[in-house]
């Protein structure tokens, strides 16, 4: 079975060798969220989250030991990180640290979501809060803005020699044992 694991921490590089065990057998990836590097950003919209040039350097390990990892663009917040000079930061750090996959994704608010982000814009980037407002009437950012960045980060993707996420065709070489 094919797995794919999420995340902000670099803690999941202590189980490196189990996941390079694993890469053996079955499709294996670890997705690195990272949406931005702008320290200002960082902080207040991910508190707690290692810094994202540590995620970059944790993803770097997986890949130079055999991982499928990469970054996921996320989210891309409407104001805050979808410049070009954003976008291209985290696309330049991550081809730097040779991931092998990047795919973006667009801040949606569903609910739960919605709650807890629009009340936190309005304290912290109070001159988005009518903007966000108006743009997300419903869950999802209005469809041209969304187009606008997905092709912004293709393009960058392309100068930077990054792929979208990929199938890594894995040949089956038995039953990974697990310890429990």
């Amino acid at each position: 079975n094919p797995i794919s694991i999420t995340t902000k921490s670099v803690l999941v590089t202590r189980d490196i060798d189990l996941l390079v065990e694993l890469s053996r057998v079955a499709e294996c990836r670890v997705n690195f969220s990272i949406g931005s590097l702008d320290d200002d950003v960082w902080r207040k919209t991910e508190p707690g989250t290692p810094k994202p040039l540590k995620r970059m350097e944790a993803m770097q390990q997986l890949v130079e030991a055999g991982v499928s990892a990469g970054v996921l663009l996320a989210p891309i917040i409407p104001g805050l990180s979808d410049s070009q000079e954003s976008l291209e930061a985290v696309v330049r750090a991550a081809a730097d640290h040779q991931a092998m996959y990047l795919a973006p994704n667009v801040l949606h608010l569903k609910p739960g979501s919605r709650e807890w982000f629009m009340p936190f814009l309005r304290e912290s980037y109070p001159h988005l809060y009518p903007e966000h407002q108006d743009a997300y009437k419903t869950s999802y950012a209005p469809r041209e803005y969304t187009r606008a960045v997905l092709e912004l980060v293709d393009s960058l993707r392309e100068k930077w020699m990054l792929g979208d996420r990929h199938v890594v065709p894995v040949e089956p070489r038995g039953q990974l044992a697990l310890e429990i």
